[in-house]
């Protein structure tokens, strides 16, 4: 039983790998990075870099969730630094940042995906597949929601 296991997280690894073409995969210390620093504090290339990660950290999680590779408990412990994430980003993001702009997608991409899998199911991840697309797909529904619901 555990090899299976392995096979699907190496699975989830390679799919990443080929979407992504690099594995930081550490969200959740990029991600508190993300969320203490300030541009000028470490200079806009290694912002930039921290994004990335983030945006690539997303994504990697993404689709081992997808994959079935996460149980609830390890989603629960990402939800906190999750939605601080998304929150910091917007602010960031209205403020011009386009690199904040992928951390905000990415990361609302995932989050949504995390609470709502079990109505959704799996999708299809193909090579093409870009987290920030997804992203801002999921905000267009939720605000078309909002539009229904007033």
């Amino acid at each position: 039983m555990q090899m299976i296991d392995v096979r699907k997280m190496l699975g989830s690894l390679a799919c990443f790998l080929t979407l992504s073409g690099e594995a930081n995969i550490d969200l959740s210390t990029q991600s508190a990075q993300y969320i203490d620093c300030k541009r000028i504090d470490i200079g806009q290339q290694q912002y930039i870099k921290l994004c990335e990660n983030i945006q690539k950290s997303n994504l990697f999680y993404f689709i081992v969730y997808n994959d079935e590779n996460l149980d609830k408990q390890t989603i629960q412990g990402f939800m906190p630094i999750l939605k601080k994430t998304l929150k910091v980003s917007k602010k960031r993001m209205q403020k011009g940042g386009v690199e904040d702009e992928k951390v905000y997608y990415s990361t609302l991409a995932l989050l949504s995906f995390f609470e709502s899998k079990e109505i959704v199911g799996g999708i299809e991840i193909s090579k093409d597949f870009d987290i920030v697309e997804y992203g801002k797909g999921v905000e267009e529904a939720r605000d078309a929601l909002r539009g229904i619901n007033a």
